[in-house]
């Protein structure tokens, strides 16, 4: 939930049922009077400064709103601020969420302002998404391991196993809004992928939908994933198809263009030479009042049930992370055009080496492992995967039980296997004290955030092992048994 405070424009906080203030984002901490984690909801009152009519009529209605008495409660500081306090409830906690807008805070945020703050919560909101998706994808391999081809629970599983195939894909999707995903990027060309891509999207525009390519020869080449790029032009082929239900056309073009400096400036990008895909449809174009709307996440024009609202929000977070921007040009009832510009790739991204095949049975061991995850569920499934393997594993529910163990058990531990994000003792705060007492110790982190989001937030250093969930059990095997070998620790026991 952290993250997901930090992420909002206004100082917020968590009161949990007991009353005590157990989160807060860094404009509340900012706060002059404000109440600390670890302080009552009473404090914070108090702290405003207001006569005691008004701190007490505060006080009463946050304890409303926890006690369920009321589902939210609006509240006019002395000092101009707004206060407003909401319900809130996850899997840890159940309570209060008290947000404070400062006096002349009702000054609507920049468009970016908004994309960026979405897209912050929609990463934290990834992050226990992927946990969930972790144990279904894991569950399911696990089990269609153990029954027969004939087995007649097969079918069943499969299907598990497929949905579980969509909410990685989806996750994915999310991430790609959020600007936080991982990448993998390679060298790609373009052209390549439009023709491509092309010959696949014919069957699912339609036969009522006049589909043509204008490929510019001598195209440059650009640096990024194939998957990523695909999505790009795969939603706004599909964005273009949906403007045309009655039929019309599409025309996708290519072309080098290089970004002059004024330009960059204005849309926040370096300048210099790029490659641009246009898609032009003949549709139904887009109304003044929507355009400014149109990449925000989950907003659709589209009826129940026909769209998500991801599309252009997974093509304008996607297009972003890569340093590239996303333009539109649209007249009702003249259609519209997209264009998409990348920076050309530069002969320093390289080509990065190929992967080393890996052996059977390689990822087993002896060695003993910590492992340190908050979610029962979660951290369960992955002790069976590594034992099954051959580790020894030691189970923690946090970062001070796994402190504890670790006191107890140093001398036997090879290797800390550990959520990041996690009340109290954080994934890097303890990898930090083990280490001091342990150097050669071999550590691997998990999470749901990408590698980005955890660097902004310091939760993560450079150069260390970390593996992204969802996570399947061969990648959990995998992670684990390279970390111990590059730490020089595979264990003399294994024969």
């Amino acid at each position: 939930m952290q993250p997901v405070l930090d992420a909002l424009p206004f100082a917020a906080a968590l009161v949990n049922s007991a009353g005590s203030i157990c989160a807060a984002n860094r404009l509340w901490l900012a706060l002059s009077g404000a109440a600390l984690p670890g302080q009552s909801y009473a404090d914070f009152c108090r702290g405003l400064g207001a006569a005691g009519s008004a701190s007490g009529a505060l006080a009463t209605g946050i304890r409303d709103v926890l006690s369920g008495r009321q589902s939210r409660f609006p509240f006019d500081g002395p000092d101009g601020c707004r206060i407003i306090v909401t319900p809130y409830r996850d899997r840890e906690l159940e309570g209060a969420l008290i947000l404070r807008q400062q006096a002349g805070g009702d000054v609507q945020p920049s468009p970016s302002d908004k994309m960026e703050t979405l897209g912050r919560m929609l990463a934290g909101v990834t992050h226990d998404f992927a946990n969930l998706i972790t144990l279904i994808a894991t569950s399911s391999e696990i089990l269609l391991r153990r029954v027969g081809r004939d087995d007649p629970l097969r079918d069943y599983l499969e299907q598990i196993r497929l949905a579980a195939d969509k909410g990685e894909q989806l996750t994915a999707q999310l991430l790609d809004v959020a600007r936080s995903r991982p990448r993998k990027p390679s060298l790609l060309d373009l052209n390549r992928l439009v023709a491509e891509q092309a010959r696949m999207l014919r069957s699912v525009i339609g036969e009522n939908i006049e589909w043509e390519t204008r490929l510019s020869p001598g195209l440059g080449l650009v640096w990024m994933e194939a998957g990523q790029l695909e999505r790009v032009f795969l939603n706004l082929a599909l964005n273009a198809r949906d403007a045309m239900p009655g039929g019309g056309r599409i025309v996708v073009a290519t072309a080098n263009r290089v970004l002059g400096g004024e330009e960059a400036s204005e849309q926040g990008v370096a300048p210099g030479p790029g490659i641009e895909v246009t898609v032009s449809d003949t549709g139904e174009g887009i109304a003044p009042e929507t355009m400014a709307h149109i990449f925000e996440p989950l907003f659709t024009t589209k009826q129940n049930g026909r769209g998500t609202g991801l599309g252009l929000s997974t093509v304008s977070g996607i297009v972003r992370q890569n340093g590239g921007l996303v333009q539109v040009r649209s007249l009702p009832g003249r259609g519209t055009t997209f264009t998409v510009w990348l920076p050309q790739a530069t002969p320093a991204c390289g080509i990065p080496d190929a992967a080393t095949p890996e052996t059977p049975g390689a990822d087993a061991g002896k060695e003993t492992i910590l492992l340190v995850e908050d979610d029962g569920t979660v951290r369960r499934l992955f002790a069976h995967i590594l034992a099954a393997r051959g580790y020894t594993v030691l189970e923690a529910s946090g970062g001070e039980e796994a402190l504890n163990i670790f006191g107890r058990r140093r001398d036997e531990i090879d290797l800390l296997c550990t959520d990041l994000v996690m009340p109290v003792v954080s994934g890097r705060e303890l990898a930090e004290r083990t280490l001091r007492q342990k150097p050669d110790l071999g550590v691997v982190y998990m999470s749901g955030y990408s590698t980005d989001a955890l660097l902004s937030m310091g939760l993560l250093a450079p150069g260390v092992s970390y593996l992204q969930k969802p996570l399947r059990p061969d990648t959990l095997a995998a992670g684990v048994r390279q970390t111990l070998d590059r730490s020089g620790r595979r264990a003399a026991a294994v024969h």
